[in-house]
C-alpha cells in the first residue's frame, strides 16, 4: 500500500501532527458489540479536524452523532460493497466541502470537551 504506514509507538503529539495531515479517522468496532462504545481515537480525529469513516455495531449512538452532524459516516453492516460506496461518497464529500475540518472541531467541543465532561460530572452533584 502506498499510502499506508506502520509505525510503532510515537509520543502523543506527534500523533496529532500526522493525524493533522490525514484525509479522515477510520474507527471500526466489533459488530457483536451490545454497548455503545466511544473509541479514544474517535475524541482525538474530531478534535483534530478530521472527518470519521467506521463500522460500528447496530444501534450505536456514534452512527446517529457522525451521521447527523455531516462529519463523516458512520455505518452499521457488515456489507462490502455498501462500505466501499459509503467510503468514496465520504470521500467526495470531503473534497467539496472545506467545512467539515470545523465542523469535526466544533463537535468535538461540543461534546467531547473537558469543560463538557466536567459539566456533566457536577450535575451529578
Amino acid at each position: 500500500f502506498k499510502n499506508i504506514s506502520i509505525l510503532g509507538p510515537l509520543p502523543v503529539n506527534i500523533v496529532e501532527e500526522l493525524i493533522k495531515k490525514c484525509t479522515l479517522g477510520i474507527v471500526s468496532l466489533d459488530f457483536r458489540y451490545k454497548n455503545h462504545n466511544v473509541p479514544g481515537k474517535l475524541l482525538c480525529y474530531l478534535s483534530c479536524g478530521l472527518p470519521i469513516f467506521g463500522f460500528v455495531n447496530p444501534g450505536n449512538e456514534i452512527k446517529n452523532l457522525i451521521n447527523t452532524n455531516k462529519i463523516g459516516t458512520i455505518i452499521d453492516k457488515d456489507d462490502l460493497k455498501y462500505a466501499k460506496n459509503a467510503f468514496d461518497n465520504l470521500l467526495i464529500n470531503i473534497s467539496k466541502n472545506p467545512q467539515i475540518k470545523q465542523n469535526c472541531l466544533k463537535i468535538a467541543e461540543k461534546y467531547f470537551s473537558v469543560n463538557k465532561a466536567y459539566e456533566q460530572i457536577m450535575s451529578k452533584f
